[in-house]
């Protein structure tokens, strides 16, 4: 384990700081976990250098040495500049954006240049930089374009992952420099964090800074609570933006050719689309919660938001600029066109194809099929026939969730998971993607934009290939047949066969039937399933359930078909313990199925059932069976929301029926598969209605178990 005292660091880049900067230290321990500390990771929190320290002129703190070290020096452009060959980039790889070209250097720091895994794939944010004004100036000075200038600088300091020229995306000027997995020195927060230790957040900045931050972030009194983690560089994405406001000896000089958005702003429109589209391209490649407004929360904010003490001058924050009365940066702009994407899709700010932007030709290696011309890598593939090249860009829905757990449901009823291979292919033009394998959220995303290409009805886009798409679709894929496996409604599935013996060999005195039903919603029988909440096996077993169970190694449950059944019958052992509270304050028996009900409802929210049984008691209610229960929730379900509001720390909100569907599905497909001859449970009809998979929401939403701290998810009995 590292040792992270400030005695014991050394920051590398030295000689890049500007005068009187101070060496950031790196703090960088989860604050909410235990963490394996990767080779490399004692620099992982220190921040590149490429910034302005105040917004001033700061022509006259760059030594020669300094230059060559940013990468202003002539020679730097010549031929041999982007000589060197690299493997190629293929566009839509795994943390790649397709709204960005890639630059033929991307950099490498040593040998170990990645984010830890916990947060590859998983970006909990973006945080958005200035270069500040001097590295334009230098570049505009030596008649060098800013965006090539930039991406020099860099590929020399590991700082960030995009660089956003003057012409941003609109005009082909967005560039990556490196995959989002690889962790960038975007932000160094040992200064703030020892202000803050010392009690000096406020004190060590501008009044106006203090009142501007604290009304951008109510609710939060410094910092630290912005990002989960206090080394922010695991976990965010960064994106430098070159202002058109800069310096040349000595002058401000405002670009004539790129100006700003409006009068007193930094950057241009098309800078401030960029932002909104790479933001929204980066929420939904990672799974952020769509339910909620996440462009105004902390998983999108300014360098300035998280140090404030070293992005500082008298009239405010300066990187990038909108912690001041007279903003250089307009965020409320950026959210505008963020829910414009959201309600409208991409397409609404943002026209394709895209011509490349000629001054940054030279320095592209490949970039997607949204951009044309003048990549030198290989070309991406092309739409299908029947995707108009100018197709407005797929509309995300808010969530994939449902639609996901319904492809499960569906590709077994109807057969078609035996061609999933195929499918994902004919697939992958349809979100502008080539040789990658979808995932489950991308792969719903990807049948919803097929969809609105072949002119379904509305209500009918949902991204679920149910009987109707799968008519449609089968006939255009070669090779596959729509006809549906022929199995009696009584005849098990192959993995209901295969999976009995161990259920029975583990399960105890738990239903059977209970165990396959809960197997079937959740994963299908597909022990290789995993969500990107990293919910694991048969039983979909969350990262903090496995902590809570002991259960070591979480990844073995996507594996070890024995082991995956053995962590799930002791999850559901776990909730029959804390359900029994339950039936004893309720007054029901353990052996009942209303009991049974109610330990799967436990998976969905043991604050959920606690708020539902304090309501219970509240007005003297014993429900006798299921159907009294649920019926109970449906006419308190307000009452039950505040309650579960009430009871967590961040006043989330969850729908108590979202609980009760769930159960209800379990029961249902308990009842499809599983033959009478294996139980003698006789499930009554009021607890087996019949849902539409294609239109009915079952689950939750994944923003509990996204933003939710794992503590508040378990109660014991006796809080009951």
């Amino acid at each position: 384990m590292n040792d992270y005292s400030i005695e014991n660091y050394e920051t590398p880049f030295r000689d890049m700081q500007l005068p009187g900067e101070e060496d950031d230290k790196n703090f960088g321990r989860y604050r909410t976990a235990e963490h394996t500390v990767y080779p490399g990771e004692q620099h992982e929190s220190q921040e590149a250098p490429g910034h302005d320290e105040f917004e001033q002129d700061f022509s006259d703190h760059f030594t020669s040495d300094m230059e060559a070290d940013m990468g202003l020096d002539e020679a730097a452009y010549d031929q041999e500049f982007f000589a060197d060959e690299i493997p190629t980039l293929y566009p839509y790889e795994k943390g790649y954006s397709p709204y960005a070209l890639q630059a033929k250097k991307q950099w490498k720091r040593g040998t170990n240049d990645l984010r830890p895994e916990a947060w590859r794939g998983k970006i909990f944010g973006l945080v958005v930089h200035t270069t500040g004004g001097s590295l334009p100036g230098k570049a505009v000075g030596k008649n060098v374009y800013p965006t090539i200038a930039a991406i020099d600088t860099y590929f020399n300091s590991y700082g960030c992952h995009y660089i956003n020229g003057w012409k941003g995306i609109a005009g082909g000027d967005l560039v990556q420099v490196a995959n989002e997995d690889k962790l960038a020195w975007g932000v160094g927060f040992g200064d703030q964090l020892k202000s803050i230790k010392a009690k000096r957040f406020e004190a060590d900045l501008p009044a106006i800074l203090v009142k501007l931050w604290k009304a951008r972030w109510p609710g939060y009194t410094d910092p630290v609570g912005l990002a989960p983690v206090t080394n922010v560089n695991l976990c965010y994405v960064h994106m430098e933006c070159l202002p058109v406001v800069y310096y040349v000896n000595n002058k401000t000089i405002i670009d004539t050719q790129h100006p700003p958005m409006r009068k007193g702003l930094r950057f241009t429109k098309a800078q401030h689309d960029s932002i909104a589209v790479v933001a929204y391209d980066i929420a939904i490649r990672n799974n952020w919660p769509m339910d909620t407004k996440w462009w105004r929360t902390p998983r999108f904010l300014g360098h300035e938001d998280l140090t404030p003490i070293n992005r500082k001058d008298p009239n405010g924050g300066w990187d990038p600029g909108g912690l001041r009365v007279q903003p250089y940066i307009d965020w409320e702009y950026i959210y505008s066109q963020i829910e414009l994407i959201h309600s409208k899709g991409v397409g609404a700010i943002l026209s394709s194809p895209i011509a490349v932007a000629s001054e940054v030709a030279g320095a592209i290696k490949t970039h997607s099929a949204l951009f044309q011309g003048v990549a030198t890598g290989t070309p991406s593939t092309p739409p299908a026939p029947d995707v108009p090249p100018n197709a407005p860009l797929p509309v995300p829905q808010t969530s994939w969730g449902d639609a996901v757990r319904s492809n499960r449901y569906y590709g077994d009823k109807l057969g078609w998971s035996k061609y999933s291979y195929q499918i994902n292919d004919f697939l992958l033009p349809y979100v502008g993607l080539q040789n990658v394998s979808l995932s489950e959220e991308k792969f719903a995303e990807a049948v919803y934009y097929w969809q609105k290409q072949k002119g379904f009805a509305a209500k009918d886009c949902d991204g679920i290939i149910g009987p109707n798409t799968w008519r449609v679709m089968s006939a255009l894929i070669p090779g596959v047949t729509a006809t549906p496996p022929k199995p009696t409604p009584t005849t098990p599935a192959n993995w209901v066969t295969t999976l009995t013996p161990l259920l029975e060999k583990y399960r105890g005195d738990i239903p059977l039937y209970f165990l396959l039903g809960w197997i079937s919603i959740e994963s299908g029988g597909r022990i290789e399933v995993t969500t990107h909440l990293d919910e694991r096996g048969y039983f979909q077993i969350h990262p903090d359930e496995s902590k809570m169970l002991k259960i070591v190694d979480h990844k073995r449950l996507s594996t070890d078909r024995e082991f995956s059944i053995q962590g799930g019958i002791q999850l559901v052992n776990y909730l029959r313990r804390i359900s029994e509270g339950v039936a004893n304050t309720l007054g029901f028996q353990k052996d009942s199925s209303l009991y049974w009900h109610v330990v799967k409802l436990h998976h969905w929210l043991p604050l959920g059932v606690k708020s539902i049984v304090q309501e219970m008691v509240s007005q003297s209610f014993k429900p006798t069976n299921w159907t009294a229960f649920r019926e109970f929730v449906v006419a308190n379900s307000e009452k039950i929301k505040q309650r579960i509001k009430a009871g967590n720390a961040k006043h989330l909100v969850w729908d108590p029926m979202q609980g009760i569907n769930n159960v209800e599905k379990l029961f249902k497909e308990a009842n499809r598969i599983v033959p009478q001859s294996v139980t003698n449970e006789v499930l009554s009809d009021d607890e087996l209605e019949d849902f539409d998979f294609s239109s009915e929401t079952y689950y939750e939403t994944d923003k509990a178990m996204d933003e939710f701290e794992s503590e508040s998810y378990y109660y014991q009995g006796e809080d009951y």
